[in-house]
This record gives structure tokens, C-alpha cells and sequence, in this order.
């Protein structure tokens, strides 16, 4: 039995979950970006790991981005891609770990607070 059938959980619940713990959907950015993100993450972390193999895709956004919110989420979604040891990441045509850092906070900027996507009642 694989683990969806023991949580017991519908589609619609495990989708609620998804986005309520782990969607990007806050950053107010393209899909192109957030997949810029994602890699660039991975690939930073990748070399840390090459000095340090103990390192997180946590503790690299806390060293660049600095406290976010959304720390956690990219975090995790980068931890695992991270699993396939021999994935290259794109990069976007960044060339330094400088741009790449920028970029990345560019990006983590975009985020917003608030669902944007749900329409308002009135």
C-alpha cells in the first residue's frame, strides 16, 4: 500500500495541502522565474555541499535571502530535486554566484503575503 491510500486523503485534500505548505503560487513572478529559483537554489547548494556535505538548501537561502517566509517552501521543493545527485541545474545565463544571489532575491521579493489568486467576496 503506498502512502496517499494510508493518509486516506482525496485529491482536493492533498492538493489543499500542496498549496497551503509547499505551492510558489505567493511569488507574484513568471513560471520561468520560479523555476530560475528553484535551480538556482540547487546548483548553489550543490557546490556548498562539494566543501561542506552537511549543507541545506535552508541554510543557503538563509545566507543569501537572509529570514523569509518563504524560506521553507523553496527549501524544501530544492532539497528534493537535490536527491538526484547527478542533475545539472540551468543557470540561466548567470555566470557568478553574485548574479545568482542577486537573482535570487529578486526573485524572493516578489513574494506577497497574501493569496492573490482567491477573488474577494463582496
Amino acid at each position: 500500500m503506498d502512502l496517499m491510500n494510508a493518509w486516506n486523503k482525496t485529491h482536493d485534500e492533498l492538493q489543499e495541502d500542496y498549496n497551503h505548505y509547499f505551492s510558489l503560487k505567493f511569488l507574484n513572478t513568471s513560471f520561468s522565474n520560479k523555476m530560475c529559483l528553484l535551480s538556482l537554489v540547487c546548483f548553489i547548494t550543490k557546490k556548498a555541499r562539494e566543501k561542506k556535505p552537511e549543507a541545506t538548501c535552508l541554510q543557503v537561502l538563509k545566507k543569501f535571502a537572509g529570514e523569509r517566509d518563504l524560506n521553507s517552501r523553496v527549501a524544501i521543493i530544492c532539497e528534493d530535486l537535490l536527491k538526484d545527485r547527478d542533475q545539472n541545474f540551468p543557470l540561466f545565463n548567470f555566470k557568478s554566484s553574485k548574479e545568482m544571489i542577486d537573482k535570487i532575491n529578486e526573485i524572493m521579493d516578489t513574494y506577497l503575503p497574501f493569496d492573490y489568486w482567491d477573488k474577494p467576496s463582496f
